[in-house]
């Protein structure tokens, strides 16, 4: 059976509410059924506490402050990975 291939776009990953929620929600998704990547924009924060086996972590490329300079990188990842949801 195919998995659906599903990416969140995060602009960091921490201890905090909406990336907490992102991260409830790909926990309960069966890794039988979904693969489930979690697009990080700046930075991931206590990757120890991260179930790196229910989801791989892509993270672009870094640039100082907020930048459009990310959207092509971003492109390139979706293109790539060719993304269900």
């Amino acid at each position: 059976m195919t998995r659906i291939k599903v990416a969140h776009l995060l602009h960091i990953v921490g201890p905090a509410g909406k990336e907490q929620g992102v991260l409830k929600i790909v926990s309960g998704m069966d890794p039988e059924k979904f693969e489930v990547d979690i697009i990080v924009m700046k930075d991931v924060r206590y990757p120890e506490l991260l179930d790196l086996e229910r989801f791989n972590i892509v993270r672009l490329k870094q640039v100082s402050g907020n930048s459009l300079k990310q959207v092509p990188a971003l492109a390139e990842v979706l293109k790539q990975n060719r993304y269900d949801v």
